[in-house]
């Protein structure tokens, strides 16, 4: 039988086991002026110490999806953060109905593009224990959340420092015309709502991931964000020809990114999980940059270009290759 001392000791063990297992998950409501009501959202905050600040993780769901994203994801962000794969970082997500995307309608009907850029993420960084710089401010988003962070982040590349694209749901081509028929699924009347009517391709294409990396190629290569990029090979909307799509125009205009092609994953399935665990890893290491020197990584790299250098080859920048024969003046030690 416990002493009352004991029961004391334990009533108060249980007391502060309860407080430490509290959901972090803070929800509540912001009044807008671009979207005309109140629109909820949740944000995940980790156990650290009140006074410090953390990166923010801007959190974009699925069509259908809502705020409880965050709290789909907690258990998974969880054992990251435990397992020391993942830093502290702040997640907030905010719902976005469903038959609308993550941008201003041409129509004026819905503008969530301005509610998030304009409302929602600066109050998230004045209302919480976060960092507001743009390398500590990151998007990151599945389907239609992922054509909204790609939108985001290639439209305001010196807000977000990087993006973790997931099966995104955008059109493969730059101009609306390159767009495959077969891409071009979207209602009539909603088409009109987003891109107007008659419809309006200058429009579309301002907000078309592929194009407005196409348009702004310098901008974003030179401001240096960083991107992670990604969908199943069979993806049953057949948003891996999209996403393969904007790997080839970031490639071609020489954007660094990572980018996976995951064989014999769909949109949905038992493959997402471990994907989406896989696109927080590449944000670990975005927020682990710059990394500490390899001795034999840098070994490698000289012995080849020194190599190169011989044959009348240059391979640096390493990332594309845009190995190129020298001149005889460029060849000369």
């Amino acid at each position: 039988m416990f002493t009352r001392p004991m029961q004391c000791f334990t009533v108060l063990l249980l007391l502060l086991l309860a407080v430490a297992q509290v959901d972090a998950i803070e929800r509540g409501e912001l009044s807008s002026e671009e979207i005309g009501r109140a629109v909820p959202f949740a944000v995940l905050i980790p156990d650290v110490e009140p006074a410090e600040k953390l990166p923010l993780v801007l959190l974009l769901h699925g069509a259908g999806g809502d705020r409880e994203y965050v709290a789909q994801l907690e258990p998974s962000i969880r054992e990251l953060w435990q397992s020391g794969e993942l830093p502290p970082v702040v997640f907030a997500s905010a719902s976005v109905p469903a038959g609308t995307i993550y941008m201003d309608e041409k129509s004026g009907n819905a503008k969530w593009e301005s509610f998030m850029m304009k409302e929602f993420l600066p109050h998230v960084q004045r209302s919480y224990p976060v960092l507001a710089s743009r390398e500590a401010t990151i998007v990151t988003g599945i389907s239609m959340g992922g054509g909204g962070s790609a939108r985001f982040a290639f439209k305001y590349p010196d807000v977000f420092g990087a993006v973790a694209i997931m099966e995104p749901a955008i059109w493969p081509g730059v101009t609306w015309d390159e767009v495959p028929r077969r891409h071009k699924f979207r209602q009539p009347e909603r088409l009109a709502a987003l891109f107007g009517e008659p419809f309006d391709e200058s429009y579309w294409r301002a907000n078309n991931p592929a194009s407005i990396v196409a348009d702004n190629a310098a901008r974003i290569r030179d401001s240096g964000l960083e991107i992670y990029l990604e969908c199943g090979d069979q993806d049953a909307f057949g948003l891996h020809e999209g996403t393969e799509y904007l790997h080839r125009v970031l490639w071609d205009n020489r954007i660094e990114h990572e980018y996976r092609l995951v064989r014999w994953a769909d949109h949905v399935g038992s493959s997402v999980p471990d994907r989406s665990l896989n696109r927080f890893r590449f944000i670990a290491r975005y927020l682990a940059q710059p990394m500490p020197e390899e001795p034999g990584v840098e070994g490698l790299r000289n012995y080849k270009k020194t190599e190169y250098r011989k044959m009348g080859y240059e391979t640096l920048p390493f990332w594309p290759n845009e190995a190129k024969r020298l001149t005889s003046e460029e060849s000369s030690p």
